[in-house]
Parts: C-alpha cells; sequence; structure tokens
C-alpha cells in the first residue's frame, strides 16, 4: 500500500524531502500508524490525540537528527486526522518497530501512553491495544 498523499504540502505527490513534513513522515511512519491505529481503536481520533501524534513525531525525529518545524507541524496534522491503519499494516509496522532498537519502542510505548489519556477518557479498546503492544515486545 503506498503512502498518503500530503495534501497541501506542495510536491508531496514526488515526495520531495524538502517539504514541511514529507521526510517526518517517512522518518516517522510506522510510529504513527500505530498510534492512529490506538487513537481510533475507540472509534475516534480526539483532537488531543493528534497532537500527542504530533509530539511523537516531534520526538522521534529529534532522536533520528531531524529538525521539525511547525510547518512540519502544521502539514502532518491534517495527514495524521486522515489515517485510518488497517489490521495488516498495524501488524507490519509493530513488526518493524520491534526489529529495531529497544529505544524506539519506548518512545512509541511512551506516546502510547499518552494518547490513550489524551482525550480524557478511559476506552477499553485502547487499553486493550496498549496491552497487545507491550506484550509483543
Amino acid at each position: 500500500m503506498p503512502g498518503p498523499v500530503l495534501v497541501g504540502v506542495a510536491g508531496s505527490q514526488d515526495h520531495d524531502e524538502d517539504k514541511p513534513g514529507v521526510a517526518k513522515w517517512r522518518v516517522t511512519r510506522d510510529g504513527l500508524r500505530v498510534l492512529c491505529a490506538l487513537g481510533r481503536a475507540d472509534g475516534l481520533l480526539h483532537p488531543a490525540e493528534v497532537e500527542v501524534v504530533l509530539d511523537y513525531i516531534e520526538a522521534a525525529c529529534r532522536v533520528e537528527g531531524e529538525q521539525f518545524g511547525a510547518e512540519d507541524r502544521a502539514a502532518l496534522a491534517p495527514c495524521i486526522r486522515r489515517q485510518r491503519p488497517g489490521l495488516d499494516v498495524l501488524e507490519a509496522c509493530l513488526l518493524r518497530i520491534e526489529a529495531r532498537d529497544p529505544a524506539a519502542r519506548f518512545l512509541l510505548l511512551d506516546h502510547a501512553e499518552r494518547l490513550i489519556v489524551a482525550d480524557g477518557q478511559d476506552h477499553d479498546a485502547e487499553l486493550h491495544l496498549l496491552a497487545e503492544m507491550r506484550q509483543s515486545g
């Protein structure tokens, strides 16, 4: 499945790495898809959950030595809101994350825990998916 088109980001069709958000999407694609799936487990990706995903992208970019600014945040927010990763995509993303440095997995789990409380409500579906994420490592 091809990556998303970053609507509103000039040149996104050709994945121009200089355009806001594009390089950051590539660096964090697996983790942000997992977080989006977690946020949507209750049926709705709340605006506060979108902010947690953006915070994750910023933190992951910092680890990778990528700059992350307001332009990137503005370009990626609509893309995050449109994400609806299927189970097959989620499983593939989790497998790639598990194969990486344990610090990358820890960063994802940290933001996953933040995400499930971001909307101020406990949802069984989110808690269940988080428990599965913790066990998979």
